[in-house]
C-alpha cells in the first residue's frame, strides 16, 4: 500500500491491491503446485508429438523443404509474399525494406510448415489421410 492520507486513501490502496492480484496469484499457485507444472508438456502436446514421430519421413521432408525455403530467403531469392488481403503485412516497408521483407518470408514459411504438421498429426490422429479446412470468406478446401 502506499501510505496516503485523505479521503482518497482508501480508493487508491483498494486500486493498488487489485493491481498487484494477478501476480499474487500466480505466487500463490507456483507455491502450492510447483513451478515446473508449467514446462510439463499437456496431454495435447504429447499426442501431437507422438503423431509426429510415428511420420518420421514426413517430418524430415518438409523440415528439409523448410531449411531450403529459409536458405532462398536468407540470399533474397524466395518468392513467399503475403496474401493480398492479409491486412497484417498492409505497410509498404514489409516489402520495400529487404530486412522486414526477410523477416515476413520466414514467419510466413515457418507458420505454413507449422499448419501442415497440425493437420497431419490431427489427420493421422482421427485416422484419415486428408484434412478438410474452411472459413467465412473461403470454400471449404480438402488437403491429402
Amino acid at each position: 500500500m502506499t501510505g496516503r492520507t485523505g479521503d482518497g486513501g482508501q480508493a487508491g490502496d483498494f486500486a493498488d491491491v487489485a493491481e498487484a492480484a494477478p501476480a499474487l496469484d500466480l505466487l500463490l499457485s507456483d507455491a502450492a503446485l510447483g513451478i515446473m507444472r508449467r514446462f510439463r508438456p499437456d496431454g495435447s502436446t504429447l499426442r501431437f508429438g507422438l503423431s509426429l514421430a510415428r511420420r518420421p519421413w514426413t517430418v524430415t521432408r518438409r523440415s528439409a523443404a523448410l531449411a531450403g525455403e529459409l536458405g532462398k530467403i536468407a540470399v533474397g531469392r524466395s518468392a513467399v509474399a503475403p496474401a493480398p488481403r492479409d491486412r497484417r503485412f498492409a505497410d509498404p516497408a514489409w516489402m520495400s525494406n529487404p530486412f522486414l521483407r526477410r523477416i515476413l518470408q520466414a514467419y510466413l514459411t515457418g507458420g505454413a510448415l507449422a499448419t501442415r504438421a497440425w493437420a497431419g498429426a490431427t489427420a493421422s490422429a482421427s485416422g484419415s489421410s486428408c484434412t478438410t479446412s474452411s472459413t467465412r470468406r473461403r470454400p471449404a478446401t480438402t488437403r491429402c
